[in-house]
């Protein structure tokens, strides 16, 4: 399997450098994130990990119908907390 690192909108970038020593080096490594990367911060993680990264939204990996779904569960008080 890939190395796979999530991150959210409130990392510090510069502290990527201490997952490094435990991803496996022979792998790709796939961010996945809260938000799109930036051409500069994607520039700034290749550069921390030596490799050309794969960058991925939570939106990339959901269907148009689930992220319907997210925005109107999202606005609907009376739905949260069931399911």
């Amino acid at each position: 399997m890939d190395n796979i690192v999530l991150i959210s909108q409130n990392v510090n970038l510069l502290s990527l450098d201490r997952v490094k020593p435990i991803l496996d080096g022979e792998k790709e490594i796939t961010f996945v994130s809260t938000q799109f990367l930036f051409e500069n911060e994607r520039e700034m993680i290749d550069k921390i990990f030596g490799v050309s990264c794969k960058y991925l939204t939570f939106a990339d990996l959901l269907t148009d119908e689930e992220r319907e779904r997210c925005d109107k569960e999202a606005f609907n008080p009376d739905k949260q907390g069931q399911d």
